[in-house]
């Protein structure tokens, strides 16, 4: 029994490829008449297929495929080259939407190289910083802790919702009251660490013991209740968080620097929108 390698994203990657050959040029007569190299993974119609063109394919594929899995790329490769030669024979190289999707390919290449260029220079977060990152948030490491709780969203409740369940001890006490005094609501329940919960919420769990009830008014008149049902300390300590700190750190410097880069080359740049796209920010 063959083995079926299936690669659904690949045309997508194909389609970049193509336009990266239409751009180097693909009525390139010295491949022609050059003698095979050792670089090449297949000619077309005397046009080389390098196997740096397979190793682009390769790079953005999120796992390796086996050597029948690369076959397949070399295959489509091929098809690809196939239907290219046939739309420049046939001219739809100079079509005025082939032109421009072109156009479009080139920018966004050029565009991501620059970028690509400039995230390289970024170096990694220093110990300090990491060590800095998860001493400043002992939610999400050193004080974390798990919470399950029940959260009702009271509808302009009337009265004084402090003073309804001041008395309210356990779960069921807490619906029958909501129930006999009307009041709608709906509910969720999470369970959950305290690095998802956001300060507000993890500052009010702190101060809850088990079964005990919070009480937060919102916009408009309507009242959030939680009803803490139980809390356990569950920590990460540096080591096991470090990676997971880097990685943020990192991608959070490529992002700042990106958007400073950005901001400073529009600074620099003189821009005008015309027409209707003239408008105001």
């Amino acid at each position: 029994m063959h083995t079926k390698h299936t690669y659904p994203s690949l045309w997508v990657t194909f389609i970049g490829i193509a336009a990266i050959s239409l751009l180097s040029g693909c009525n390139d007569d010295t491949a022609k008449s050059s003698p095979v190299s050792t670089q090449v993974a297949a000619t077309v119609n005397g046009k080389e297929i390098t196997i740096h063109r397979v190793n682009q394919v390769l790079s953005q594929l999120p796992s390796q495929p086996d050597k029948a899995g690369v076959q397949q790329i070399l295959d489509r490769l091929i098809v690809q080259e196939l239907l290219a030669q046939k739309s420049i024979e046939q001219q739809l190289d100079r079509n005025g939407k082939t032109i421009s999707a072109i156009d479009m390919a080139k920018q966004s290449i050029l565009a991501d190289a620059y970028t690509q260029q400039l995230l390289q220079s970024i170096e990694v977060p220093s110990e300090r910083e990491l060590q800095a990152y998860y001493d400043n948030n002992p939610a999400k490491f050193g004080e974390r802790m798990i919470v399950s709780y029940s959260q009702f969203l009271l509808n302009q409740p009337k009265g004084d919702i402090n003073e309804l369940l001041d008395k309210v001890a356990t779960y069921e006490q807490l619906l029958s009251t909501l129930k006999l005094n009307g009041i709608n609501y709906q509910v969720t329940h999470e369970m959950i660490g305290s690095e998802r919960l956001g300060v507000d919420k993890t500052n009010m769990f702190k101060q809850l013991n088990d079964q005990d009830i919070g009480i937060v008014k919102l916009a408009q008149g309507d009242v959030a209740v939680f009803f803490l049902h139980n809390k356990f300390n569950e920590p990460i300590s540096f080591n096991q968080a470090k990676a997971a700190i880097q990685n943020y750190l990192t991608e959070q410097k490529r992002t700042e620097t990106l958007t400073s880069i950005i901001n400073q080359l529009k600074a620099n740049a003189r821009i005008e929108k015309l027409g209707e796209f003239n408008v105001a920010p």
